[in-house]
């Protein structure tokens, strides 16, 4: 069953670690989500850091639109992430609250 791995909202243009490295000898199934609620548009980054440090942006510069525009939200599922991985974000603003869901098998 899939439970909330962790929860963000980030200060403006700084990265910060959505969830911490997961578990050694395991991998996780997750999914991102992220929702400006703001009252203009923020750019968002989703980044995935492997264990020896290779970075893969899932997202960069993303626009999230103001908030009440039905374009202020974004949902990614299903990516697996090995061991190990840490998975990072950014807003241009600090109204973009971002929420990590999945397993870790």
């Amino acid at each position: 069953m899939p439970v909330i791995l962790g929860q963000q909202r980030p200060a403006a243009a700084t990265e910060v670690d959505l969830h911490p490295a997961i578990s050694a000898n395991s991998s996780g199934i997750l999914d991102i989500d992220a929702c400006n609620t703001g009252a203009g548009t923020a750019q968002i980054r989703i980044a995935v850091v492997s264990t020896g440090g290779s970075r893969t942006y899932l997202e960069y510069d993303l626009p999230l639109y103001a908030a009440g525009s039905g374009q202020n939200a974004l949902h990614r599922t299903g990516f697996k992430a090995p061991a190990g991985t840490v998975v990072k974000v950014q807003s241009s603003t600090g109204f973009v609250d971002f929420t990590l869901n999945g397993v870790e098998e």
